[in-house]
């Protein structure tokens, strides 16, 4: 958990719960990372992707961005364990 937190810069963004139970609430509320440099990049989805995300932010009551920066966080840590 406190390595998909490192990938936002927006403490708000930090308690995005994507597929996690409610427990993991409160920290992530508490959880805080170090500044790090970011870089924005445009990317161009299908218009059958962006409503799914959109469904799904909607559900989860979060950004479509914050959907988008978790998934792919959860993504690239699948790579590197």
């Amino acid at each position: 958990m406190a390595t998909v937190n490192r990938f936002f810069q927006d403490p708000g963004q930090s308690y995005f719960l994507c597929s996690h139970g409610p427990t993991r609430i409160n920290l992530r509320l508490k959880a805080r990372r170090p500044v790090q440099e970011q870089k924005r990049v445009n990317v161009d989805f299908p218009t059958w992707m962006v409503h799914s995300l959109d469904k799904e932010a909607k559900r989860l009551g979060v950004p479509r961005q914050s959907i988008i920066k978790v998934w792919i966080a959860e993504r690239l840590e699948k790579l590197h364990t």
